[in-house]
């Protein structure tokens, strides 16, 4: 009786899970007109999903763990395919990142495709401006745990980035890096 009692509780719980996602997927398109949120999306507890006036997200079949941060900034586009990002991952865009379907991104992975410009000057840094080139992912990717992948990389189809890498160069196809910064391995 208790294994058939637990198995309609976590059957409640999994809809009221599917639910809250659905009417987060619609608050945020309501929120930001620029974000498409297609069939399939599933939207984790805490996430942020920001696209800054101009800025465009496309989310076709993701599937993003709780507290997962995407930020398109003012005329940027993120294009995520049918993959799974990991809780706690951050996301965020000036001018372009795609990744593609069947990727598996692991917890606390950080993708950026800019940086700060810094000239040791007395201005502020925040007012020194961005470097910033465009990321893609290829199809079958799979990135671990606590990875950074840096502005202009791309990553090849079927490729492995080992836990806690840097990937500050691009990776071709069906390779496997590992290590800071990301080397063959």
């Amino acid at each position: 009786m208790k294994i058939f009692l637990g198995r309609i509780f976590r059957s409640i719980a999994s809809r009221l899970d599917l639910m809250r996602s659905k009417i987060a997927a619609l608050i945020i398109k309501l929120k930001y007109p620029s974000i498409q949120i297609k069939s399939g999306v599933y939207i984790g507890k805490r996430c942020e999903i920001i696209s800054n006036n101009t800025g465009c997200i496309i989310l076709e079949g993701t599937h993003i763990n709780h507290s997962v941060t995407i930020i398109a900034s003012e005329n940027a586009t993120i294009k995520i395919g049918r993959s799974s990002i990991g809780r706690n991952s951050l996301i965020a865009a000036r001018e372009s990142i795609q990744i593609g379907n069947d990727c598996s991104i692991a917890e606390f992975v950080v993708i950026r495709d800019q940086n700060h410009v810094h000239s040791l000057s007395p201005t502020l840094i925040e007012n020194q401006g961005y470097e910033v080139a465009p990321i893609t992912i290829g199809d079958n990717v799979w990135i671990g745990t606590k990875t950074t992948v840096l502005k202009g990389v791309s990553i090849g189809e079927n490729s492995i980035l080992g836990a806690h890498s840097l990937a500050n160069k691009s990776i071709p196809p069906s390779s496997k890096y590992a290590g800071t910064p990301a080397k063959p391995i």
